[in-house]
């Protein structure tokens, strides 16, 4: 993981995609949605626990709802079949937040919802923001990342910002406990990560 370092306001707030695009899902579409309200800013810390020598990983993101005093766990899921790098699980995890996204919210009007997924890896802000990612990762898993994050805008509305943060930002530290969790229970629950992101492994 990226060891906390003094970081610039500019250099640690990364906004992916800026443009605007028009949505095109019809209001049929919207049933059975988890409505996000536009104009209001949305925090999710996202983190991976990984044993590369046991061959388990486990992956988790909570968000700050607003209204609420404290975090909601959007999902905490294991990997038990077989080495992952420390890189490439970081990667995944943001995939399987922002396909989270995708399959379960949308905006509730015309106006964008401000999303800022916070990690502890540094690293994995500034590869994405450059074009480049980690050279551990896959290039497809780095295609399908920014893939994603195209179809949440023009189609779920969410403008997605990635940020880094260190570890002892307590968003952070709490989807680091519900990652280990998952990976402890690993061995016992198996792989319960969906087939979309198990086919990029």
């Amino acid at each position: 993981m990226a060891s906390p370092r003094h970081r610039s306001r500019g250099s640690n707030v990364i906004p992916l995609l800026i443009q605007r695009i028009t949505p095109r899902l019809e209001p049929h579409q919207l049933q059975g949605r988890i409505v996000l309200t536009s104009g209001v800013t949305y925090e999710i810390g996202l983190d991976a626990s990984v044993d590369e020598r046991g061959g388990r990983a486990g992956f988790a993101a909570v968000v700050l709802w607003p209204g609420l005093e404290e975090e909601l766990l959007v999902f905490a899921q294991a990997w038990n079949d077989g080495p992952l790098s420390v890189g490439y699980c970081e990667g995944l995890a943001l995939l399987l937040l922002l396909s989270w996204l995708q399959e379960t919210c949308e905006a509730s009007d015309h106006d964008p919802v401000q999303l800022h997924i916070f990690t502890d890896r540094d690293d994995m802000v500034e590869g994405l923001a450059s074009g480049t990612g980690e050279g551990r990762w896959s290039r497809h898993l780095h295609n399908r990342i920014f893939r994603t994050i195209r179809e949440l805008l023009m189609e779920r509305r969410m403008e997605v910002q990635l940020q880094w943060r260190p570890r002892s930002t307590h968003i952070i530290a709490l989807a680091d406990s519900h990652a280990n969790s998952a990976r402890a229970e690993a061995s016992s629950t198996g792989t319960t990560l969906s087939e979309s992101v198990v086919r990029h492994l």
